[in-house]
């Protein structure tokens, strides 16, 4: 398959001593997507994730998909990296953003705004679309 037309990076954090299969265990989750001008090569997008994590324990998903059903619609990438978190060494939900942002060049040098009010989502809902929507929810209810 080609260069994706639009890739997503998961991060999805698995609470210590949880089974990545639980969804009870994933505890918090961080979405970051690129669109035209903004991709990368697919392995660049792989490795990217996995060093925002590295060396903690990870499962990783991949996935690329392209459907033509009368019109070809866009090939997408799909990167999920769930890591363990562990009392010693806990990522913040800021860092992960910023981890994944200086992956497309489109992201350099820009600033995520309010990072050190962002604090770790509360719960991950997979029925939610993205971390984006919790991270503005929590914001609208005051509790980031």
């Amino acid at each position: 398959m080609s260069q994706p037309d639009v890739q997503r990076a998961a991060i999805v954090g698995v609470a210590y001593m949880g089974e990545p299969d639980d969804p009870d265990a994933l505890v918090e989750a961080v979405e970051v997507t690129y669109g035209m001008g903004g991709s990368l090569p697919p392995e660049a997008l792989i490795d990217g994730a996995l060093s925002v994590v590295a060396p903690r324990y990870y499962v990783l998903e991949e996935s690329r998909r392209q459907a033509n059903w009368g019109a070809t619609g866009l090939s997408v990438q799909d990167v999920v990296v769930l890591y363990s978190i562990n009392t010693l060494s806990e990522l913040t939900t800021a860092a992960i953003i910023a981890g994944l942002m200086k992956l497309s060049k489109v992201f350099h040098g820009r600033q995520i705004a309010d990072a050190p009010n962002v604090a770790p989502l509360p719960q991950y809902d997979p029925h939610r679309r993205s971390a984006a929507e919790l991270i503005a929810s929590d914001a609208r209810s005051g509790t980031a």
